[in-house]
C-alpha cells in the first residue's frame, strides 16, 4: 500500500479501525505497521490504531456492464451488480454494450417480428423502443376496377371478387356476368327461376313469364339442369291428374332410338313430369311420374323410336296449389340401339352387327362396334355412400373394352377397363364403381381396334 496519501479522505467508503487490543497499548506507530493484503485499502495508523480505509476506485475495471465494482477492507474487490438493462417493453432486445460513441451503457433494439400478428389487413406492426408495439396503416386493397369488390380477408390479404350489388350470387353483365339486373336479387340469370305475377322477368328472358302454354314452352336440349318455379303459373293442363299449375318445356328428337332421362330430385315441391306430343299436349309418350324413389319428386326415362317435337310437363302436386320452386336434370341420348337394364344378371349380346356410336377413355384406338345399357338409380338410402355396381366380360373370348357413363351415353367416363388379366386372365374386360348419385347410367361394351363378338355380360346394380 502506498501511505502517501494525504490524510484528509474524501472517499465514501467508512474506515475500520482495526485496534481489537484491550491492553491499552499501542497496536501501531506508523502506518507500515498497518498495511494488510489487499491493493484497495489504505491503511494508516491514527492515534496508535490501524485505520483500515476502502479505496472502491482502485477497483474499478472501466467495464460499465459488468457492475460496479466496490472494495471490502475483509475481501478486497468485489464484484458489482450488473446494470438492469430491461425496459419493460416486448419488443425490445435489451443488451449491455459499447454504444456509437465508444462508452459501454445499455442498448434497446427494436424487434419489428415479435409485434406481427400475421394479420396484413390491420397493417404491417412495428416496435417502437420508447413505447414498444405501434400497429401501421391498414392495407389498401382497392384496384381502381369498377367491377371489382375490394376485400381484405382476415390472415390472408387483399382478394378482388367480381362486383355483385345486389348480391344474389350473379354478377352484372357489363362485368362479365349474368344478370340482367344486378339492383334486384329476384332478377338473376338466363334459364334462372321466373316467378309469374310480380312483373319482373326473374330469369332475363325479355319478357315476364312468357311460357305460360306449350306455344311459349322454353327449349332445351342435351344434358343441363333447370331452375324454375311453378309460383304464379297457369293450370294449363291436368294430363298428370293434378290442379296445381304448371310449365311446359319443348325439346327436339332427330336422331332415334333415344332416351329421355328428366328427374326432379331438389326441388323444393313435390312434382309430377310427364312427356307428351302435340301442344296442347295430345298424346302421353309414358305415364306420368309421381313419388318416384319413395320421395315427392319424380323420375322419368323413356325410349323415344319417333323424331319429332316433344312436351315435359312439370305440375305442382296437390299440396301445392299455389306452386313451387323446383329444380330438373335433363338429358337426351341417342347412341344406336340401347338396352334397358333394371336387375342384376347375365345379359348376352354382340357387338359385330352394332355401329361405332362412343368411344372410351380407356378405349381412344376403338373402330368397332358397341352397345350400351341403360339403368336408372334413385338416391341412395339414408344419404349413404351409394351402389356398388360391377360389370363383367370374363367369359368373352376377344379383345373388350368396358366404360361407364352418367348422365348422357356419350357422357364422361366414370370407370372404364380394357383387358382385366388380374381378373379375367385374358384380354377380356370387367370394371366396378360406386354410383354415388341418383340419375342415368350407360354401362358401352366395345372392343379394342376392329375386334367385335359374342359376350355374356353379368351385372350387378348393387341396390
Amino acid at each position: 500500500d502506498s501511505d502517501s496519501d494525504s490524510d484528509s479522505d474524501s472517499d465514501s467508503d467508512s474506515d475500520t479501525d482495526s485496534d481489537t487490543d484491550a491492553d491499552g497499548d499501542a497496536d501501531c506507530a506508523v502506518d507500515t505497521d498497518c498495511q494488510d493484503q489487499w491493493d484497495c485499502t489504505r491503511d494508516r495508523c491514527v492515534q496508535g490504531s490501524c485505520v483500515l480505509q476502502p479505496q472502491s476506485s482502485a477497483c474499478a475495471d472501466g467495464d460499465f456492464c459488468n457492475g460496479e465494482e466496490r472494495c471490502d477492507v475483509q475481501q478486497g474487490c468485489v464484484d458489482g451488480e450488473p446494470p438492469s438493462c430491461d425496459d419493460g417493453l416486448d419488443c425490445t432486445l435489451d443488451e449491455c454494450g459499447f454504444g456509437p460513441d465508444g462508452a459501454e451503457a445499455c442498448a434497446h433494439t427494436a424487434v419489428d417480428e415479435v409485434c406481427d400478428d400475421t394479420d396484413p389487413c390491420n397493417g404491417i406492426e412495428v416496435c417502437d423502443p420508447t413505447v414498444g408495439c405501434v400497429p401501421g396503416p391498414p392495407l389498401t386493397c382497392d384496384d381502381g376496377e369498377y367491377c371489382t369488390e375490394d376485400l381484405c380477408v382476415p390472415f390472408v390479404g387483399c382478394e378482388q371478387v367480381p362486383l355483385d350489388m345486389d348480391d344474389d350470387g350473379f354478377v352484372a353483365p357489363e362485368c362479365g356476368g349474368d344478370d340482367c339486373n344486378d339492383q334486384n336479387p329476384n332478377q338473376q340469370l338466363r334459364g334462372g327461376r321466373e316467378i309469374c305475377g310480380n312483373a319482373l322477368d326473374d330469369d332475363c328472358d325479355g319478357a315476364p313469364c312468357a311460357a305460360q302454354g306449350c306455344e311459349n314452352a322454353d327449349d332445351i336440349t342435351g344434358w343441363t339442369t333447370i331452375v324454375g318455379s311453378t309460383v304464379g303459373r297457369d293450370n294449363l293442363t291436368e294430363q298428370c291428374g293434378a290442379s296445381g299449375p304448371d310449365v311446359n318445356y319443348r325439346f327436339t328428337v332427330t336422331e332415334v332410338p333415344a332416351i329421355v332421362y328428366v328427374d326432379s330430385f331438389g326441388s323444393d315441391m313435390d312434382t309430377l313430369l310427364g312427356l307428351f306430343t302435340g301442344c296442347p299436349p295430345e298424346q302421353a309418350v309414358s305415364g306420368c311420374s309421381d313419388d318416384a324413389c319413395d320421395t315427392e319428386q319424380s323420375q322419368l326415362a323413356v325410349e323415344l323410336r319417333e323424331p319429332g317435337t316433344y312436351y315435359l310437363l312439370v305440375d305442382s302436386g296437390p299440396a301445392w296449389p299455389a306452386g313451387g320452386d323446383f329444380k330438373l336434370r335433363f338429358s337426351l341420348s341417342a347412341c344406336g340401339e340401347m338396352t334397358e337394364v333394371g336387375a342384376d344378371g347375365t345379359y348376352a349380346g354382340g357387338t359385330c352387327t352394332e355401329g361405332n356410336d362412343s368411344d372410351g377413355v380407356c378405349g381412344t384406338f376403338s373402330g368397332a362396334g358397341d352397345h350400351s345399357y341403360w339403368t336408372t338409380f334413385c338416391p341412395p338410402v339414408g344419404g349413404g355412400s351409394g351402389y356398388a355396381y360391377s360389370a363383367s366380360l370374363c367369359g368373352a373370348n376377344w379383345d373388350t373394352f368396358l366404360y361407364l357413363r352418367s348422365g348422357t351415353c356419350r357422357g364422361t367416363d366414370i370407370a372404364c377397363n380394357d383387358d382385366n388379366g388380374p381378373v379375367c386372365g385374358g384380354v377380356a374386360s370387367s370394371l366396378e364403381a360406386t354410383i354415388a348419385e341418383a340419375g342415368i347410367y350407360f354401362l358401352v361394351v366395345d372392343g379394342f381396334a376392329d375386334r367385335c363378338g359374342d359376350y355374356s355380360l353379368d351385372l350387378e346394380l348393387g341396390r
